[in-house]
């Protein structure tokens, strides 16, 4: 009687052992299917911080040649400015030219920050 019960304890056994092995075979694959997942997401991250860095770089670059024409067209509006003030003493257009506001010089008005000047005086508030 004792060698039936020996028998079933046995096989018990056995076949919980045989369902622990393949959890565990289970475990395992679902562990590197979670690692894959992590390498390929990390991946991901890097390639949209790239983008994100190029597209930053670029938007610098154009702030910087914007700045460029800016002052250009600042300096033309000068010349010109001092050209018509110049030849208008002697006619009768000189009041018109002294109060029109496409003569008003902006470059002693301070230009918008770029976004990332602003993001970093708004973190300065705060601060």
């Amino acid at each position: 009687m004792c060698y039936v019960y020996q028998q079933q304890a046995a096989s018990s056994l056995g076949a919980l052992g045989q369902r622990l092995a393949e959890q565990e075979d289970h475990f395992a694959g679902r562990a590197a299917s979670f690692q894959r997942e992590i390498l390929h997401l990390q991946k991901l991250v890097r390639d949209k911080q790239q983008d994100l860095d190029e597209v930053l770089q670029q938007k610098r670059q154009v702030e910087g040649e914007l700045e460029v024409v800016w002052e250009a067209a600042t300096r033309e509006n000068q010349k010109i400015r001092k050209s018509l003030h110049g030849t208008s003493s002697k006619s009768s257009i000189r009041p018109l030219l002294q109060h029109s506001p496409m003569f008003e010089s902006d470059s002693d008005q301070r230009q918008n920050p770029s976004s990332d000047e602003s993001e970093k005086n708004a973190m300065d508030f705060y601060s």
